[in-house]
């Protein structure tokens, strides 16, 4: 391919992080792949409201259409319109993201208000940005041209701006940072970076990946850690302190040099790097002979100055990477940084491959001292060190940009169409999460389109959502949104999917558009049996049934909760099985979550003929890793000082509008009476079951979350102490069961809430009748929880072998290959296949 890593070019230029990046990435892709890449660059300074506006513009116009494929790394670069656009992902603009002062407001009500104070030709001007920045809902889709529209209404809005005299009011409306400038770029920024613009995401770290509003909330963002390109010494002599950066106040190297004074060895600390903080750091260490600033330095000077240090001090404020911290560790040695700086302490664990304290003088002081009082502990460190950094290299870099699967996929794209009953996109429940997930990544090797039936009132679309994965969702007919609500009414449940299943004609949009992507399809899929007969009355070739659960149990307990069958119900019930016997039956393949549902579903249906069973094949259900994040009791402590919870013992259960978790909720409800020094929190669509709706229901020691974005479910994963799965019915497996133990979360659960996975009782997870739920979380909340983190780590690392969606994907491409080449045969059994391990997963 023809590859064009596109990049701002600083004014004044400087050499730092993202020079270094470009730069070996452009090195490596020219010498080691079949790729020819080319850096191209634009002066973008952005000292001013106007020249921010002005470098993105430039950007938005640039043609690349002569390039295969582009990458981008840094704003206002993805403006950058292609095709084939990749996002490796530094940082966004901070000072209007995460370091924008607290102090200046973010929405635009001050800018209205300031607006009535001048003429009307700019007022007008203004409106028209102000309604361009409004999305009918939040975040809505932004067309291509509503953003050449935003570019074109700045430009009359700067030659109003030109032609008035600078006044006030003009200053505070058009300033850097403010809400005006803000809000643009955080438009403009989530224009270019829509999943229907971009390929793949990357972030350099996971402080950045994790960063809000860095990328979108549907977005999977792999991290991928960078060298820095430093050609790095053997260890020498260990005789002093060295760091280097470059001298700015976010590198806090005042506090460095301030703690040092606290230091009594005679040590020297060698500060390498210029930048306009020097005066100021050196009029700080001018009364201490043991500090030196040896102004800015070659990579070779800089790779020796590394290899005489004892070690390598580095306390910036949330940094995107670090790679000095890097450098340092290739190096061989250890690290002394803060808690609070970021992407560095994805490396140094404390302890271990260095100290991270706390960012104030004292702590510094005393991690310095213990680096030097040890001298064999710091050597040790700084071996462990080397180790942890080993796997960053610019291939693996490369690997992961253009990674595409195994050759003959690439080469090979059949097609493959999945029909849904409901909206998928964003994934938010469990069935959801799964068909996204799964055929998202199954894309990587067939070109995959999942039509969906959505809400009424939604609208159309069809989104590239990455190559390979097209999502349409057609809205449900006024006419059809009515019936179905009539029909629930009379079951007093939710019945989309019964709806669909007998009266899909009643949204001919979604009928008509499924025959015609059916036309081309060499595979068809059923997720859920509920559109069985539609898609066989349009597509006649291999028919994959992808049973999320037993469908006829799980209506059961959805329309007969209380076991009372009405002669209504009985009759859906009987369509439902019928339906699904007929689906079983005609399917070349049925997917499986749980091979209990496989020998389920061969009971009901196939009568002692092994029918069924031998065509199942048991995909267990996966987790998203690269949206949970492992944290253990030390992180956990953290995240609930800071909500002040650090006297609180949190329980967690997240579930779905679906009657298991309706009837978990109950039974929590009942032993949060019983446990008032215990806090319990729930999350998801659960929470808005009617039932719940009066909050008297709800003791003070339960808290609803309702349904959460990626970022809030991040945090609350990261704080709570354990996860509860009270469930004792419905079929399928638990995909919260797997995100907890990816993040290193203890839980408790029924052994049928643990159906479909391999973990052994009492390693991290542990297993309890209902009768004695309550009696398990007091015990629980009594232990220590240090003393089971080898078993939680243990864990996580588990899950994050077994459990993730491209690992899942593979092979069921495995077997769908086989049917589109037909190279299957009636021999062949896949219910003898699984894609989680067959033995229990054993931690500690």
């Amino acid at each position: 391919m023809k590859v064009a890593i596109v990049a701002p070019s600083g004014v004044p230029y400087s050499v730092g992080g993202a020079e270094k990046l470009w730069w070996g990435m452009l090195q490596e892709i020219n010498a080691n792949t079949r790729h020819e890449v080319e850096l191209l660059k634009i002066p973008s300074p952005e000292k001013s409201f106007w020249q921010v506006v002005d470098s993105y513009r430039k950007f938005h116009e640039l043609d690349l259409s002569h390039f295969d494929c582009v990458i981008s790394t840094k704003y206002p670069a993805w403006m950058v319109r292609h095709p084939n656009h990749i996002i490796y992902l530094q940082h966004k603009l901070r000072g209007l993201y995460d370091t924008y002062p607290d102090q200046l407001p973010t929405g635009l009500e001050s800018v209205t208000t300031l607006m009535q104070q001048l003429p009307q030709g700019i007022t007008e001007a203004l409106n028209t940005i102000l309604r361009l920045l409004k999305p009918e809902t939040s975040g809505a889709y932004i067309p291509s041209s509503k953003v050449t529209h935003l570019f074109d209404a700045l430009e009359v809005l700067q030659k109003e701006y030109d032609s008035l005299p600078v006044c006030s009011t003009l200053e505070s409306i058009f300033v850097h940072p403010g809400p005006l400038l803000r809000n643009i770029v955080h438009w403009l920024d989530s224009a270019a970076m829509q999943p229907d613009r971009i390929q793949k995401y990357l972030a350099i770290s996971q402080n950045v990946a994790s960063r809000n509003e860095y990328f979108p909330k549907s977005a999977t963002v792999h991290v991928v850690h960078h060298p820095s390109g430093l050609s790095v010494n053997e260890p020498t002599g260990k005789s002093y302190i060295f760091t280097v950066s470059r001298l700015d106040s976010a590198k806090r190297l005042d506090l460095l040099i301030k703690a040092m004074k606290f230091v009594v060895a005679d040590v020297e600390l060698r500060i390498a790097g210029d930048g306009p903080m020097l005066d100021v750091l050196q009029a700080l260490a001018n009364d201490d002979h043991r500090i030196r600033f040896l102004g800015r330095l070659s990579d070779a000077e800089i790779a020796r100055q590394y290899s005489g240090a004892i070690f390598i001090p580095f306390i910036p404020y949330d940094e995107d990477l670090g790679l000095i911290t890097i450098e340092a560790m290739m190096s061989g040695k250890p690290v002394l940084t803060a808690t609070d700086s970021g992407g560095v302490n994805e490396f140094v664990e404390d302890g271990v491959s260095g100290w991270s304290v706390a960012p104030d003088v004292e702590s510094l002081a005393d991690g310095i001292r213990r680096m030097l009082d040890d001298p064999k502990n710091t050597e040790r460190m700084g071996e462990l060190a080397r180790d942890k950094v080993a796997h960053i290299s610019w291939q693996a870099l490369i690997d992961a940009l253009f990674a595409m699967g195994d050759d003959d996929a690439v080469q090979q794209r059949p097609s493959l169409v999945v029909a849904v009953t409901f909206p998928v996109f964003p994934p938010r429940g469990g069935g959801q999460q799964r068909i996204f997930h799964l055929y998202r990544n199954l894309a990587r090797y067939m070109d995959v389109t999942i039509i969906t039936l959505g809400y009424h009132d939604s609208v159309r679309q069809v989104l590239e959502i990455s190559s390979g994965l097209t999502l349409v969702c057609i809205p449900k007919s006024y006419r059809h949104h009515q019936a179905e609500l009539q029909l629930a009414d009379e079951l007093n449940a939710s019945v989309g999917d019964l709806y669909a299943m007998e009266y899909i004609d009643e949204t001919p949009d979604y009928v008509s558009l499924l025959s015609e992507y059916l036309s081309s399809a060499d595979i068809a899929v059923a997720s859920h049996h509920y559109l069985y007969t539609t898609i066989r009355r349009f597509f006649s070739g291999p028919l994959i049934y992808e049973a999320h659960n037993v469908e006829a149990d799980m209506k059961l307990s959805v329309l007969a909760p209380d076991g009372v069958v009405t002669h209504k119900v009985e009759k859906w019930l009987d369509k439902v099985k019928s339906l699904e016997q007929a689906c079983c039956m005609d399917a070349a393949q049925i997917v499986t979550c749980c091979y209990q549902d496989a020998l389920r579903l061969s009971e009901l249906y196939d009568h002692g003929t092994s029918e069924i069973i031998s065509k199942c094949l048991t995909i267990s259900n996966g987790t998203d890793l690269d949206s949970v994040t492992f944290a253990d009791h030390s992180i956990r402590q953290r995240f609930k000082y800071r909500q002040s919870l650090e006297d609180r013992f949190i329980c967690l259960f997240i579930g779905s509008w679906h009657r298991p978790n309706i009837d978990a909720v109950r039974c929590i409800l009942k032993i949060a009476r019983d446990c008032p020094e215990i806090d319990f929190w729930i999350a998801g669509s659960v929470c808005d079951y009617p039932f719940y709706s009066d909050s008297r229901d709800w003791p003070e020691n339960v808290y609803r979350f309702g349904i959460i974005s990626t970022e809030e479910k991040s945090v609350i994963l990261q704080t709570v102490d354990l996860a509860l799965n009270p469930v004792i019915s419905g079929a399928g497996t638990n995909l919260k069961i797997l995100e907890y133990a990816a993040a290193g979360i203890p839980i408790l659960t029924t052994q049928y809430g643990c159906r479909g996975s391999c973990f052994e009782d009492g390693s991290f997870v542990w297993l309890s009748d209902m009768d004695d739920f309550a009696q398990g979380i007091i015990k629980l909340s009594q232990e220590d929880m240090t003393a089971w983190q080898a078993h939680l780590k243990s864990a996580s690392e588990a899950v994050r072998k077994s459990y993730g969606w491209g690992d899942l994907s593979r092979t069921y491409f495995t077997m769908l290959k086989a049917w589109v080449s037909k190279e299957h045969t009636s021999d062949d059994n896949f219910g003898e296949h699984f894609c989680y391990p067959s033995d229990p997963i054993k931690v500690g």
